[in-house]
């Protein structure tokens, strides 16, 4: 208290004095301990500019100390991983640099993908300038990296043909460069947005391409990255592992999120559901410790879709609910359509149907407008209930749809053979993606219409509302058959976990046809 009084108690001018003086010394200090100055110089020369102006005091050499000193200590917070306060800086730094100097769209594109990288969702709109002025500049280095930070943040907002855009532009802009940090950057970034975007060799291509220029550059974040890609693209879970290691250990906190989000998805891929709830729980866990916001969104949209699928509807709701409240406040992000195709599932069977039809529609709108051909699984869910609702026509043309691109996400595998089934001989014009052995003999078995075997295969894999779905279609069939004692056992182990979730609509389905059966 008395230091702050006999702070106050200076003139303002004296004060602006003394903090320049102190900043003009920790300027001379020799010039290895630079790293350890940066803020601290920053903060000097800020609060004498600001003391300065104050005072009515010339502040044009201040303000260029300030911004330079801001810019630096920016610099620094970026490279230690320290984001948000690296957007503060470079926040503070823009409010003194002029708008015709050829360094502030640098500064613009490195606040943005600070404020990303901290888990701010930024606006994409606000860099849509930047790749023209770079490249006016002749500085396509820094163009390219512009691109690939748009790509980034349109794909996250599910944005496809826009992210796919300025993910070639950024590409093609570094294909005739030399071994820089930049194009380690964009090649890795881009080899995980071809990645998603199911272009396998390229992605394997170009990923290899930059875990070996990350690893001759020394740049380690980047070869975590590549090779969580590389373990995704191949199917392989050793090098998705490595590349978590690698993030944890460097507290990168997205490259960790996206670690465990895809060990978990390729152990599903595999049958192994059960592990994967407390990678899930990890990752939350590290996010939360982190406070990044946008790790936290993907999260909750990814692991409350997940909990759908293990039966765990009350939790998944309450994922999916705040997720899908932030996209209605305005605020777009890829996984919508996963996200509402899961709580369409438990609102349809909670009897909800306007609300699990409107969510339906949107999941639909959301996995085109994300053009990457997971994104268009959730056609394929909501087929399944337009069937229920006996919209056959309309369902058809969704199923037809979400087949043509040759590809269907595991968890689909079921939904799509049960619609082709269900759609019976106009169903014969469609084919049947490829997914692995596991798959596609459950798929084989659903066509077949051996659905006791593919409920008890659904149960061993701890899919609990599928194998509800399975065992009450075979029940309907037995009790057609006339065989009650084997529908009734069907119906029980159906209904057992109809009643534990809420399901009320197919509570009552199934208790009208175990009236029928009796």
């Amino acid at each position: 208290v008395v230091r702050d009084v006999a702070y106050g108690q200076i003139p303002r001018a004296s004060r602006a004095e003394k903090h320049r003086l102190v900043a003009e010394w920790i300027e001379s200090l020799a010039s290895d301990r630079s790293d350890d100055r940066a803020e601290m110089l920053a903060n000097h020369y800020l609060s004498a500019l600001e003391l300065a102006f104050a005072a009515g005091m010339q502040t044009d050499e201040l303000s260029e100390h300030a911004r330079a000193a801001l810019r630096e200590a920016a610099d620094r917070a970026f490279s230690l991983g320290s984001y948000a306060q690296a957007s503060k800086l470079y926040g503070k730094a823009l409010e003194l640099w002029p708008a015709e100097d050829p360094a502030q769209p640098l500064l613009v594109l490195r606040r943005a993908l600070a404020a990303y990288e901290s888990g701010v969702d930024v606006d994409p709109s606000e860099l849509e300038q930047l790749p023209g002025r770079f490249l006016a500049a002749g500085d396509t280095e820094h163009a390219a990296e512009a691109e690939m930070a748009l790509c980034r943040l349109t794909w996250t907002r599910g944005d496809g043909s826009a992210s796919g855009k300025h993910r070639e532009r950024a590409l093609e802009l570094v294909a005739s460069q030399g071994p820089t940090r930049t194009k380690a950057y964009v090649l890795a970034e881009g080899s995980r947005q071809l990645m998603l975007a199911f272009e396998w060799d390229r992605a394997r291509a170009i990923g290899r391409e930059a875990l070996v220029l990350a690893e001759s550059l020394g740049l380690d974040r980047f070869r975590a990255s590549v090779l969580i890609t590389l373990g995704t693209a191949q199917g392989t879970t050793k090098e998705i592992e490595q590349g978590l290691e690698i993030a944890k250990q460097l507290n990168d906190i997205q490259q960790t999120t996206r670690g465990y989000n895809n060990l978990s998805e390729a152990l599903m891929d595999g049958g192994d559901f059960v592990a994967v709830g407390p990678l899930y729980e990890s990752a939350r866990d590290n996010a939360q410790r982190f406070g990044h916001r946008l790790a936290l969104r993907w999260l909750d949209a990814q692991d409350g879709a997940y909990r759908y699928f293990v039966g765990e509807w009350d939790l998944a709701l309450r994922h999916l609910d705040k997720y899908l409240a932030e996209v209605d406040s305005g605020s777009p992000h890829y996984m919508e359509s996963t996200a509402r195709s899961a709580r369409a599932q438990i609102r349809y069977a909670r009897g909800d149907t306007a609300g699990a039809l409107e969510d339906g529609e949107r999941s639909v709108a959301a996995g085109r407008a994300a053009r990457d051909p997971q994104a268009l699984a959730p056609l394929i869910f909501y087929a399944r209930l337009l069937i229920e609702e006996g919209r056959t026509e309309e369902a058809f043309t969704l199923t037809e749809e979400a087949l043509r691109g040759g590809f269907i996400p595991y968890y689909a595998a079921y939904d799509v053979a049960s619609v082709m089934s269900a759609l019976g001989t106009r169903s014969e014009s469609l084919r049947f993606p490829e997914v692995n052995e596991l798959w596609r003999s459950l798929a084989d078995a659903v066509l077949q219409g051996q659905l006791v075997e593919v409920a008890d295969q659904l149960g061993d894999l701890g899919l609990k509302p599928d194998e509800a779905h399975a065992r009450l279609g075979a029940a309907r069939e037995l009790v057609a058959k006339g065989r009650r004692i084997e529908a009734d056992k069907q119906l029980g182990r159906a209904l057992a976990f109809y009643r534990s979730a809420g399901a009320s609509r197919y509570v009552r389905e199934g208790e009208a046809l175990l009236l029928e059966s009796a």
